[in-house]
């Protein structure tokens, strides 16, 4: 059975069956209101916590590695991909050839996407001209993924929509700046309205990079606190807590 066939067949049976839903965001929960009908009070959002491996590493010799590995320059704006249209790699590919400070910075791209995808990537960075301005890495291993983020000036995630958002969650934890979409979780999860643009608005996501980048060093740094602040909350002793209350019940 495939996914599609999966959420109208068994979901409505499953959720009315549960004595209690557990999601990972109050996007989900809404979702789960509207979709499905389910009842509010039947539903428990548990965020989920933050991964101990994601903090700094300003370790410039692996840097340096992976520079001379990917033919990535040392200023670059990041994200990740995965196989899932709605990332919305090609809006933010168009919005980045649109930014002012598009001679000073890369933008660097890692993930798994299909064959098909990469392909047609490869072929309108070609079109665009853009084939040393934007690196698509593929997948990295979780230490190079650290010190990308680590490095990377600004975290951008375009997605259509998201039930959470890990990525942005990991990129604060590695010190690095992180701008989303106002869509889905994601305003839950980086919990800064400054920080965010519409996905759908190409010139949306370009303002937004256009600003940040233009922000000094202190003014970056201190929203960067306030998202370090604010990404604290999602802990997995929280979670547990959580869950041992709803057992209870």
């Amino acid at each position: 059975m495939n996914l599609v066939m999966y959420m109208k067949v068994l979901m409505p049976f499953i959720v009315k069956r549960a004595d209690a839903i557990v999601v990972d965001s109050y996007f989900v929960k809404k979702e789960l209101e509207k979709v499905y009908k389910v009842e509010s009070k039947k539903i428990e959002v548990i965020y989920p916590g933050s991964d101990d491996f994601f903090y700094p590493n300003k370790n410039e010799t692996a840097f340096l590695e992976l520079i001379k590995k990917y033919h990535i320059q040392k200023k670059f704006i990041f994200t990740t991909a995965t196989n899932h249209e709605r990332k919305n790699i090609f809006g933010l590919v168009d919005a980045f050839k649109e930014i002012k400070q598009f001679n000073d910075y890369q933008l660097v791209i890692c993930g798994l996407l299909p064959d098909f995808t990469i392909t047609k990537l490869e072929k309108y960075l070609q079109k665009m001209n853009l084939t040393e301005k934007v690196k698509f890495l593929g997948f990295v291993s979780k230490n190079e993924l650290r010190v990308l983020y680590s490095f990377a000036k600004l975290f951008v995630f375009p997605s259509f929509e998201e039930g959470f958002g890990l990525p942005v969650l990991e990129s604060v934890l590695c010190g690095c700046l992180p701008i989303c979409s106002d869509a889905g979780a994601l305003p839950e999860v980086i919990g800064n309205k400054k920080l965010l643009f519409n996905p759908r608005n190409t010139p949306s996501i370009t303002e937004k990079i256009n600003e940040v980048l233009s922000w000094p060093e202190e003014k970056h740094l201190e929203h960067l606190e306030k998202a370090k602040k604010h990404v604290s909350r999602f802990n997995w002793q929280k979670a547990a807590d959580q869950y041992l209350e709803l057992f209870k019940c």
